[in-house]
């Protein structure tokens, strides 16, 4: 047992001093004083002894001292008489408490019990601080995990929502302008060529049509798949090739300008035969679209 204990020289006019057995004992109660919380366990639970208490027995001291039990609890009452002790007696034993302990330890020991308390709450208040804080930690990752998925979920919403809108004003603008009500293939090839195509593209093929006049999705079909040959992927390669034949036409044009004399037979008769290409291009155009869309109807 390591540590040690303060007298006064007043102890010395005590009545307790008179008799060195009792003087004994009382030396042993202060020594056998916890100097700081203890925590053990009694009767099967854990319990924390405080400073300037213990926890013994009337046996346990009567053994010690080797004097009868009855001798013990006359001198406990003793004590507790002249406000020395206090003791609390259970079926597990008693506990006793030193009045003024902090006297007989010193300032030495009670500064450094008091600076043990205060670490030791220190250290619970930052376990706690730590624990809290890890605990908002975790908190607010989810919440930044969950807005992350609530974002995401809400653009792609959005996006969709931005692709049906464009899909009607698409079929919006094929109504007015080619058929009022086309034919469920001819719906589901406008879908396919949106989603090919896109917006743009499929509103400059359908306004390109309906200036020509044209009812149905022949001439439509027909544009998109030139425009899909000559890799022409966006509105402005779309308008800068047409823009490009036009200027390539008139320079053609002035360099051979229109004579007063006749038009040979034979030139009249190649430009027939181109007109018959470009309609029989249209028309094998318009057989493969028929053939497409009686192919997606027996789908």
């Amino acid at each position: 047992m390591a540590g040690w204990i303060k007298l006064h020289r007043q102890i010395m006019d005590h009545w307790i001093w008179e008799d060195s057995k009792r003087f004994k004992w009382w030396m042993e109660l202060i020594l056998l004083t916890n100097h700081t919380d203890k925590k053990t366990v009694i009767g099967g639970n854990l319990v924390t002894i405080k400073r300037g208490t213990f926890h013994t027995s009337e046996i346990k001291l009567a053994e010690r001292w080797g004097v009868s039990r009855n001798t013990v609890r006359k001198f406990l009452d003793l004590l507790e008489a002249d406000d020395m002790i206090s003791t609390k007696k259970t079926i597990n034993g008693t506990t006793i408490k030193v009045h003024n302990y902090n006297v007989y330890q010193g300032n030495t020991e009670e500064k450094k019990h008091q600076t043990e308390q205060r670490n030791e709450q220190y250290t619970e208040q930052q376990t706690e601080q730590n624990t809290e804080q890890n605990r908002d930690n975790e908190l607010n990752k989810t919440k930044n995990v969950k807005n992350d998925k609530e974002l995401k979920n809400e653009k792609n919403v959005r996006s969709s929502s931005n692709n049906d809108d464009n899909f009607k004003t698409v079929v919006n603008m094929y109504q007015e302008n080619i058929e009022h009500s086309p034919a469920p293939i001819t719906f589901q090839k406008l879908q396919n060529d949106y989603d090919e195509f896109g917006k743009e593209i499929m509103l400059y093929a359908i306004e390109k049509s309906a200036l020509k006049n044209n009812h149905n999705y022949s001439f439509i079909n027909y544009l998109l798949n030139d425009w899909k040959k000559k890799q022409l992927n966006t509105i402005e390669a779309i308008k800068q090739s047409e823009h490009n034949y036009e200027h390539q036409k008139q320079t053609s044009y002035s360099k051979n300008p229109t004579s007063k004399e006749l038009t040979p037979k034979w030139l009249t008769e190649e430009n027939n035969q181109q007109s018959q290409v470009d309609e029989a291009e249209l028309e094998r155009e318009r057989q493969k679209l028929q053939e497409e869309l009686n192919q997606l109807w027996e789908e």
